[in-house]
């Protein structure tokens, strides 16, 4: 079954607010694999086990424990969310914070504080429109962010 599927399933299951983010914690963690990468027309779906979603459904203490941290990690970002989050691509957010070495988090999340700063630092905005545009003329700038 699909991400929005378990995190339905599991929410009706145990009465707890279950989202999307929640289900690919518990991947991260361990406790529902991806089974298959599913493709459907315009995009790819992950498919996680049903038979894994069946039996975290009785462990309420897990499940609780990840809906509550819930807050705490969405306010956290990835490489990958930041870079979306600011519209750069991936490889200049990662040369961006390492030449002003920033550092992540101990979970390699990056705070929302932090990409914000990016985000509203006018003189890195104007050197990443710099480098995007020499990217772009050396042809190296992913037409889509990765």
């Amino acid at each position: 079954m699909d991400a929005k599927s378990t995190a339905r399933s599991l929410a009706e299951a145990s009465g707890l607010d279950v989202q999307v983010d929640d289900v690919w914690q518990l991947a991260r963690q361990g406790w529902v694999r991806c089974r298959s990468l599913c493709p459907s027309p315009g995009k790819r779906t992950w498919m996680f086990s049903v038979g894994d979603v069946e039996a975290l459904a009785s462990r309420y203490e897990v499940l609780s424990d990840i809906v509550a941290a819930r807050p705490a990690r969405i306010a956290r970002l990835t490489d990958r969310e930041a870079a979306e989050f600011l519209e750069w691509p991936l490889v200049l957010f990662r040369r961006v914070v390492g030449l002003l070495g920033m550092e992540p988090g101990p979970d390699e999340r990056w705070s929302r504080a932090d990409v914000d700063a990016l985000a509203n630092d006018h003189e890195v905005g104007a050197c990443v429109a710099d480098e995007r545009i020499r990217m772009r003329v050396r042809g190296d700038e992913p037409v889509v962010s990765p």
